[in-house]
Formats: C-alpha cells, structure tokens, sequence
C-alpha cells in the first residue's frame, strides 16, 4: 500500500492548518472552523508530521480517542482528517491516500465529562415570552471607557431572534441595504449568511420587522454584536430560571 508522502516530514502546524482552512471555507459551514481547529490540535499532538499519517497510526488514533470520547465523536474527526488528507493530494504534497480503517463494531468510546456542552434548557412559549419581557429595553451605560460606548437596544435583538430563529452569528452580520431596506417585509439572505449555505427569502412576522424598523439604521449592521450574557441571566432570574 503506498503511504509516502511527497511532504513526510511537513509539520501539522498552524501554517498548514490555516492554508488548509484558507482553501477549504467556501464548502464548510460558518462554524466549522472553530471544530476543525479542535480536531488538528488532536492530530498534531498524535501524528506530528504529514508523513507520520498513516493506516496504522490512524488505527492507534482512533484507539487511543475512543478512550476519551464517544465512538460518533471519532468517527467525524476521523471523517474531518480523510478530508485533509485528500486536500493534501490534491495540492501534491501527498502522493497517495492511506487507508482508513473501520472502527470497531461493537465499539462505544467514553463520553467525555470535562467540557462537555451543558444541555440546553427547555422553556414553554410563555417563559420565552417572560424572559424576553425581563429584558432592558436599551443597553445600561458604562462607565471609565465604556462610558462612550452608545447605548443599544438589547430586548429588540431577542425578539427579532425568536421570531425568526435565525442563529446569532447571522444575526450580527444583518446589515441595511444588503439584507433589508425600509418597506421590505421579508430578509434576503445569501449564502454566507444562511445555515444550509442556499440563500433564502425569509418572511418577517409584524413583531420581528417592528423590532427591526427600531432597530436598523440607515445605512450599516442592524443588530451590531455585544455581549447579551449579563442582560439574559438577569431576565432568567427574574423570571425564576436562573439555573
């Protein structure tokens, strides 16, 4: 089988790393990324070099993680590297594809405590609608250098959010006249912008595009991104959902 590759002693280093990311943007997701900056930093540890990437230490890797992480978590990182590598061989520096071997059938991995995601809490209609209701309708003023800070509106933005339930990455990148002008009752999204990376049309209920007409200005980002956290767990604990 050959494994030798025209780079065996390149460095899985952020170099390579970002011209990999660099090259690959326009087919991944707008978070992506962030989770494929996670695998390299368990790839690099593991193999070291380009070269080093081979059926045999692809086959420890996956041992050696299943022992940290579920079998679903190996099996997209996995999935993420075959990716790599294909670029890598499309590019030259790679001359031939190792083999993945299959993970083990009966294989489960551990699921991983330390960092893992807390699970979202689930709220009825009505306590959405009362934390929303708890929120200040305009940012508080700070003090020292954030005192020149502009206030902004914080309740508008979750109301727009709810309404539409488009994620918050899409919503700070809304701008005027790029996504909406004053008398459109619907969003244009392109497809940067849009989840399933197909720009869209996206109607506007009467409470969302009120919320926006408060918000947008003439010209520029609608929903400028801040830091909401502060604001959100008052209202939740207010509203006696603090945990």
């Amino acid at each position: 089988e050959p494994e030798a590759p025209a780079g065996d002693d390149l460095a899985l280093d952020d170099v390579l790393r970002d011209t990999w990311l660099t090259a690959i943007r326009s087919q991944i997701s707008d978070g992506m990324p962030a989770t494929l900056r996670i695998y390299w930093r368990h790839w690099s540890r593991h193999f070291v070099t380009l070269g080093n990437i081979t059926t045999a230490t692809i086959a420890t890797y996956q041992a050696a993680r299943l022992d940290v992480v579920i079998k679903a978590t190996v099996r997209k990182e996995v999935s993420s590297l075959r990716g790599f590598l294909r670029w890598c061989l499309q590019i030259g520096i790679l001359l031939a594809l190792p083999t993945v071997p299959e993970l083990p059938r009966k294989a489960t991995g551990q699921r991983a405590l330390a960092g893992r995601k807390i699970r979202a809490t689930d709220l009825s209609e009505q306590q959405i609608a009362a934390v929303i209701a708890a929120l200040p309708e305009w940012s508080v003023v700070g003090h020292g250098r954030h005192a020149r800070k502009p206030p902004y509106r914080v309740r508008d933005r979750f109301v727009f959010a709810y309404e539409t339930g488009l994620r918050p990455s899409t919503i700070d990148r809304l701008s005027v006249p790029k996504n909406w002008r004053r008398g459109q009752v619907t969003i244009e999204l392109d497809d940067d912008e849009d989840k399933a990376r197909f720009g869209r049309t996206l109607p506007l209920s009467v409470t969302a595009l009120e919320a926006l007409k408060r918000c947008a200005p003439t010209e520029g980002r609608i929903f400028p991104r801040h830091d909401f956290r502060g604001y959100l767990e008052k209202a939740a604990a207010m509203d006696g959902h603090g945990d």
